[in-house]
């Protein structure tokens, strides 16, 4: 009878999670070890697996509601913002590259920023998991490591994407085509507000609301899953197949990193500076001539590329690449993507982003 105690004790808590929405496993603790989880799965009769199956999918499906609701939220934000537009400023807006960036940098603060920010207040009362990691990495000389290697992992998915676009385009005749500006700054209190726009912005609150809100509470369903669902929604959310791809290989690149480092700066970091990139080549451009900025260019990206190569050969050299973990067996992966994605919030942010991005289309 003794014998039998631990795995009383293991089903009791496994059935104990069901109805408190608490980690089964113990993984997403403060003081839970790094290498694994501190109680392993064992098997539960039918009755209570399946109470436990259904219980996750309840689960992962709200958390599916709640990311479709942000999507959603910044959609309507997005839209109700554009309507302080009238045509009078929005001559302006297209004309005046300090009042465009300026107001792009309000829409979003406030497109991102609110919904995600609610979703933050409202999954903190129903999840005990940490939503805004923003403490110390687990290992500096990791953390050091693993910034420049992701960095190029994001650089290598932009030369993807445009692979992507250059087969459709001269393979099946579909251009995929950027929303974006033609302006261009000239001064340097313009530099520092496309800075502030393009880099900033979208490293705080973007890694907030994609690393933080979205992925963090996926976690106990297993690492993987929630890199790959947070991506995702990331992808989706740039609305235009010119980004589309780039953002889902950046996304999984940043989610390891973030979760590997335990600290949702590291995904700030490489998302500032991924953008700072962008913005570099862009000024650049602008003030150098064009054979000047090819070679110019072509620098900066081997430099960054051979210093992610090392690090990321040091990291391999001395194993410290990390072991993700698998979180709940309860469900298989396909299980979860549909409980995450086949929910009425989502499939409505999934179809409109989607004719959002035809938009950007032609044949």
């Amino acid at each position: 009878m003794a014998e039998m105690l631990p795995l009383q004790q293991q089903m009791q808590k496994e059935i104990l999670c069901m109805y408190n929405d608490y980690p089964p496993y113990g993984g997403y603790q403060n003081n839970a070890p790094q290498g694994g989880y501190p109680y392993g799965f064992v098997p539960a009769p039918d009755d209570a697996r399946r109470r436990l199956r259904t219980a996750e999918k309840r689960n992962i499906r709200r958390l599916g509601c709640v990311a479709g609701c942000c999507v959603l939220g910044f959609v309507v934000i997005g839209f109700f913002i554009g309507m302080l537009l009238d045509r009078e400023t929005y001559e302006r807006y297209l004309s005046d590259f300090s009042f465009q960036y300026a107001f792009d940098a309000v829409y979003s603060i406030l497109a991102v920023g609110i919904p995600f920010f609610t979703a933050c207040l409202f999954l903190r009362k129903k999840t005990p998991s940490e939503l805004l990691p923003l403490g110390e990495p687990r290992n500096k000389l990791y953390f050091i490591l693993i910034i420049p290697a992701a960095w190029l992992m994001c650089i290598l998915g932009s030369y993807a994407t445009t692979a992507i676009s250059v087969f459709f385009e001269q393979g099946l005749g579909v251009v995929f085509e950027l929303p974006g500006s033609d302006l261009s700054p000239e001064t340097v209190p313009q530099v520092l507000l496309m800075i502030f726009r393009i880099s900033v912005i979208p490293a705080i609150f973007e890694e907030v609301a994609m690393r933080g809100v979205v992925m963090q509470t996926l976690r106990r369903y297993g690492d993987w899953f929630a890199i790959l669902m947070s991506a995702s929604v990331f992808a989706l959310m740039h609305g235009n197949m010119v980004q589309i791809p780039f953002a889902f290989i950046a996304g999984i690149a940043i989610g390891y990193a973030v979760i590997t480092t335990g600290t949702l700066w590291t995904g700030i970091i490489i998302h500032f500076l991924n953008n700072s990139l962008s913005v570099v080549q862009t000024v650049a451009y602008n003030v150098m001539p064009e054979e000047t900025f090819n070679v110019f260019s072509r620098v900066l990206i081997i430099s960054v590329g051979v210093l992610g190569l090392i690090c990321g050969i040091v990291l391999y050299e001395k194993k410290m690449f990390k072991r993700l973990h698998s979180g709940s067996r309860a469900l298989t992966n396909a299980e979860k993507t549909g409980a995450f994605f086949l929910n009425v919030p989502m499939l409505l942010a999934i179809a409109y982003l989607v004719f959002t991005t035809m938009e950007y289309i032609s044949f």
